[in-house]
């Protein structure tokens, strides 16, 4: 045992690995998911239940993020709350007006999402409309994320399993940089 790696680890137990993807989702998505698919690209996760754990997954946390946002409303004195207000009221009008390009967008931009997703239920914006829009933003960001996790991971990985941990580094690291340069991008165009 003195010579498995962490992923090796991670899928002793299938159960183990599938609860820390799902926990994970819900408090950091991007990270997570490109992992877990540079994961599955290895063949240490079946890729159909990680992409079931993580849609559910990523649902279910966003929904608690926005039912958060709701109960904190009445907060209006919290510095939580004034905290929030101050980074996403220049989204409100999008928030109501564009829901899927501004929950879209924040999944790519790190830290913004579970903001928005508490502003709008701040705003006490139609759950309903955000979950439609939620469920297709959710949709393709798994196939944009995950398939550049899964795509660094199958890169010749037979060859090269002994250094998946600094391929995958040096994957994230690249896909950090790439999502800050579209971030500000994004922040240039609003």
């Amino acid at each position: 045992m003195g010579d498995l790696t962490l992923f090796q680890y991670l899928t002793l137990s299938p159960a183990v690995a599938y609860t820390i993807v799902a926990l994970g989702m819900v408090v950091e998505g991007d990270i997570v998911l490109f992992t877990a698919a540079f994961a599955a690209s290895l063949g240490l996760l079946d890729l159909g239940d990680l992409a079931m754990t993580v849609f559910i997954a990523m649902l279910l946390g966003d929904a608690i993020w926005y039912s958060f946002g709701k109960a904190i409303r009445h907060a209006t004195g919290n510095w939580f709350n004034k905290k929030i207000s101050k980074i996403t009221a220049p989204f409100d009008a999008h928030i109501k007006e564009r829901p899927f390009h501004t929950i879209f967008l924040s999944k790519f931009a790190y830290g913004f999402h579970h903001a928005i997703l508490l502003r709008a239920g701040s705003l006490k914006i139609p759950y309903p409309n955000l979950l439609r829009a939620d469920i297709i933003a959710t949709f393709v960001w798994m196939l944009i994320v995950g398939g550049l996790g899964y795509a660094s991971g199958s890169w010749k990985a037979e060859q090269y399993l002994r250094y998946a941990g600094y391929i995958l580094l040096v994957a994230i690291v690249t896909f950090v940089i790439v999502e800050q340069i579209v971030v500000r991008q994004t922040k240039k165009r609003l």
